[in-house]
């Protein structure tokens, strides 16, 4: 018969761990101490072997040693170990395994049920909340769709909370700022968000560099953008990375449906075929550029690019450009609200009789505004006159005094979402590989539409440029700014109005 285990336990509460350590340096150090590898410790805390590495040379920092094996010793010495151990073991030389395996022992015989195998760890992360990284600009270019991407993310959040978080824990967001003309800056935003251990990034287009793109692929963290510009469909690391829109490649195939419709409507018009492309270098953008040349010079359309350097009175130089040019229609291609405002001012004092078509840009313009009338642009993920979209509107005024952007605050408000919806099925959010093929297969239906990413670049799909199929895409909208206010004139599905021409056009 076995005789029962006595134990005696002294217990004193300490109001913080000793050496300065974190609460995560002491599990990284309890499973160092039983012999684990950084790789090891990685996959049983469910974080990257690179922070695995950092929080390392931080407990040797705060220790005053640089070896594992004395390291372990030390812990060892000094009782610094966490319980219940952090990751499931199978043996270990430390007395605590014995203690834990006694406690299951007597768990068995009172017949107490089992936990699954992360139980232990996930009872330790229950109060706290579930943190989703921000990057976002601070000054410069993108400060106006910024506003937007914050406002839309915590909206999302403050519903999520209010529906009880998810499986009882609060979600929250951790924001981290940088310069958008300083790569340093951006690169140092997403260090700080990896350094506190968020469970996902979000964010927009205005921090897209290929070296962010590497170092989020090496952390496995999930990670949700709208760079379409990031050509990622390139790269073959994407694991974890989800472009939450369609690239940019598709709004060539926007303008050609537009400029057929309106040679269609507006045949006295067409002074010449010829279309002007302003680009700028300080946001390099591919909008199918070699796809749209061929398809309008199989139109009978000349094609003219002018690409501008970022100098003193760019935008007025660029209009002595297209004033030689003399184009039917002008299409701007640049994702920064700055930059079409700059562009239209210089516009409006010399124009001339041509349409006014944008990539994206003016999304953020709002009707008391009056600004940028007349242009035409278009967006593959945006916000439309529909059921959901009207709602969010209101939300969006009842919570900020003022009506939302026609793209970023919607598709922030759907990224979160789409986050919490895989971590609800999910045994936990740091389980990377477990959210990205979530994320990966599962179907989310929010307000700019519908995201799949079940394709091979996880890229998001678009109307009707990717697939005609709207339960899994978004609709290619493309707006005009009518009397101050932005309106969809295309696909019909989604019209509000029809194209009309803007007061700048002379008719004779």
């Amino acid at each position: 018969m076995h005789q029962p285990y006595l134990a005696l336990v002294r217990c004193s509460w300490i109001k913080q761990i000793p050496y300065q350590l974190s609460e995560r340096e002491l599990q990284i150090l309890t499973l160092l101490s039983h012999g684990l590898s950084n790789s090891e410790i990685a996959e049983s805390l469910f974080i990257s072997n690179r922070t695995v590495a950092k929080h390392v040379e931080h407990i040797f920092d705060k220790v005053g040693i640089n070896n594992r094996t004395l390291l372990a010793i030390f812990a060892t010495q000094h009782y610094l170990y966490c319980l219940p151990t952090p990751a499931q073991l199978e043996h270990s030389i430390l007395p605590t395994f014995e203690i834990e395996q006694l406690v299951a022992q007597l768990a068995d015989r009172h017949q107490v049920e089992k936990s699954p195998s992360t139980s232990t760890f996930l009872a330790n992360c229950a109060d706290k909340p579930i943190t989703i990284g921000i990057p976002f600009v601070e000054s410069g270019l993108g400060q106006i769709d910024t506003e937007e991407l914050l406002n839309g993310s915590q909206l999302a959040v403050e519903q999520i909370n209010r529906q009880g978080g998810i499986h009882g824990r609060k979600v929250q967001l951790v924001k981290s700022a940088y310069q958008v003309e300083e790569k340093q800056s951006i690169i140092n935003a997403y260090q700080q968000l990896f350094d506190q251990e968020v469970e996902a990034i979000c964010t927009n287009y205005a921090c897209y560099l290929p070296e962010v793109h590497d170092l989020v692929a090496s952390e496995g963290i999930p990670y949700l953008h709208d760079a379409s510009h990031s050509g990622s469909q390139k790269s073959g690391r994407i694991g974890n990375i989800f472009q939450v829109c369609a690239s940019s490649i598709n709004y060539g195939l926007g303008v050609v449906r537009f400029l057929q419709a309106y040679q269609a409507s507006y045949p006295m018009l067409l002074k010449n075929r010829r279309v002007a492309i302003v680009t700028v270098k300080w946001q390099c953008i591919d909008i199918g550029m070699d796809e749209l040349v061929a398809s309008l010079r199989k139109l009978n359309w000349q094609v003219e690019v002018v690409e501008l350097e970022k100098t003193t009175n760019v935008f007025q130089q660029a209009m002595v450009q297209l004033h030689n040019i003399d184009p039917t229609l002008i299409v701007f291609a640049s994702y920064f609200t700055e930059d079409i405002l700059n562009f239209y001012a210089a516009f409006i004092a010399q124009p001339l009789n041509a349409v006014l078509y944008a990539i994206y840009s003016p999304s953020t313009l709002q009707p008391h505004q009056q600004l940028c009338e007349g242009v035409v642009w278009a967006t593959t993920t945006g916000l439309a006159s529909t059921y959901a979209g009207k709602q969010f509107n209101q939300l969006y005024q009842n919570t900020f005094g003022k009506a939302p952007s026609f793209s970023q605050a919607s598709l922030a408000f759907d990224q979160v979402n789409i986050l919490a919806n895989v971590w609800r099925k999910s045994d936990y959010p740091r389980h990377f590989k477990q959210v990205t093929q979530g994320i990966r297969t599962l179907v989310n239906h929010g307000i700019n539409g519908s995201y799949f990413f079940g394709n091979e670049h996880q890229i998001g799909l678009t109307y009707p440029d990717s697939t005609t199929d709207l339960s899994i895409s978004q609709p290619h909208l493309i707006y005009q700014i009518q009397q101050g206010r932005n309106t969809v004139i295309a696909p019909s599905l989604f019209a509000e109005s029809h194209f009309k021409l803007p007061n700048w056009f002379e008719l004779k």
